[in-house]
């Protein structure tokens, strides 16, 4: 396709009449600043000088101009992010220097430059070999490895080796999908998703049930009616769906939280959530569900009877939740994410999820200091942790991190694109989590991926 550029134009005449006197005026002493030595006697000698000049750099200009053309497009187009992200991290530093506390993303990027997706991905997520599964110096449920027969050595080093395989191959399934974003974008991971959707359609519920589930839950006349609207998708999975026999009113909010039960449950294969080994799913008031310390919680996962219980909340305290959440990114108090956050408690009961404190240690510091740190943090791009209330045991850090994953919030799996978010601590973690994942069902990655981009 032939593009029309700009051409280059001559000064008018008037103009170089104007350059030309003001050139012969010159005593020589000042000619110093002029580009090209003038070196005429008449005005048509300067005029025709001055225009061979122009016609001299007529290539040099059009080149130029076709250039910068070209490099807006690239940048309108946002082709290949990394290709202009080392060459304008300098410009960004400086320009990051005279802006807000958001801007130091840009000068943190400038001193510690962008490596691309994929290799922090590598760096973050560690590959693993036998050894990280079974001591072969040590002992093993109390008896030291050498003394276990040769073929019980072998098999415990085959099982071992096999471990190490999964997770190493979940790994590479990880880095390969950020090494694709960060080179080309996530639309073709999004159609890609799409495929595996429809290859393995089973796994999902229909459009046409999906969409009468939903209109059965915003039509219903009473909490039981959206309940059992609710019911009739959570079946899809081997769950069900109960109400609290004391809750009274609350019809809206009743409706919502079906609706949240309904979203992030269709999002995810059924032989995935299965996985979790949830039995119920229910609502209740929030003086039914309680914490020990007497404070309303936002919901609870039962081990006992492999229950989600969420329990609504008042429209003030979720709007001034949500708006916190929105700009600072500490914590998150949609009912989705809260759903995601339980659920994450029943893969972490079932092995599923990566099971540690973060760095910095286990605490139960609520302070207005700490939590302004932690918000802090969020507000200039270096999360640490998910929330703070992810640093008060290794079992709600990961059901912190599976509401990051699972859910759409701001506080999961960083873009690519937002190059300092990805490196932080926080954003290492969540792709461990995410590694753990894939490692438990396969391909889970590309959708929960694909899913977070939209």
């Amino acid at each position: 396709m032939t593009e029309n550029y700009p051409k280059f134009e001559y000064p008018s005449q008037e103009q170089d009449v104007r350059d030309i006197e003001a050139a012969l005026n010159m005593r020589p002493e000042h000619r110093t600043d002029v580009e090209v030595p003038l070196e005429f006697e008449t005005m048509e000698e300067g005029i025709a000088r001055i225009r061979a000049q122009n016609e001299a750099m007529r290539p040099q200009r059009e080149a130029e101009e076709r250039e910068r053309i070209e490099a807006r497009k690239r940048w309108v187009r946002g082709e290949k992010i990394h290709k202009w992200k080392r060459r304008y991290k300098m410009a960004l530093a400086t320009v990051a220097l005279a802006s807000t506390i958001k801007g130091g993303g840009f000068i943190d990027m400038a001193m510690d430059p962008f490596k691309d997706a994929g290799d922090v991905v590598a760096a973050d997520v560690a590959s693993q070999t036998y050894t990280d599964y079974i001591d072969t110096e040590g002992t093993v449920d109390g008896i030291g490895f050498s003394d276990y027969s040769q073929s019980a050595q072998a098999k415990m080093i085959n099982d071992a080796e096999s471990k190490a395989a999964k997770h190493n191959a979940a790994r590479q399934t990880v880095i390969d999908l950020f090494t694709e974003a960060d080179k080309d974008g996530y639309d073709n991971i999004i159609q890609t998703a799409e495929a595996w959707k429809q290859e393995h359609a089973d796994q999902f519920l229909d459009a046409d049930r999906l969409a009468a589930a939903y209109q059965r839950v915003d039509e219903s006349h009473s909490n039981q009616e959206a309940v059992n609207a609710l019911g009739s998708i959570t079946q899809f999975y081997g769950i069900e769906a109960e109400i609290d026999a004391s809750f009274d009113g609350k019809e809206d909010e009743v409706k919502d939280m079906a609706k949240a039960y309904i979203k992030v449950f269709t999002n995810l294969p059924r032989d995935f959530i299965q996985k979790a080994a949830v039995k119920r799913v229910r609502m209740a008031e929030p003086f039914v569900q309680s914490s020990d310390s007497g404070m309303t919680k936002a919901g609870e996962y039962s081990s006992g009877d492999k229950s989600i219980t969420i329990i609504p909340y008042s429209s003030a305290a979720f709007k001034a939740a949500t708006y916190l959440q929105q700009w600072a990114g500490d914590g998150n108090v949609s009912y989705e994410s809260i759903i995601a956050h339980e659920l994450g408690h029943a893969f972490e009961e079932n092995g599923i999820g990566i099971q540690q404190i973060p760095e910095g240690g286990q605490t139960t510091d609520v302070t207005a200091t700490a939590i302004g740190e932690q918000v802090g943090r969020h507000v200039i791009g270096l999360p640490e942790v998910p929330s703070m209330y992810s640093r008060t045991s290794s079992e709600e850090f990961s059901a912190e991190l599976s509401s990051g994953i699972l859910s759409d919030t701001p506080n999961g799996l960083a873009d690519v694109n937002s190059t300092r978010e990805f490196s932080s601590k926080l954003n290492k973690y969540e792709l461990n989590q995410l590694v753990e994942y894939e490692k438990a069902y396969p391909g889970i990655a590309l959708l929960l991926v694909a899913n977070r981009s939209r």
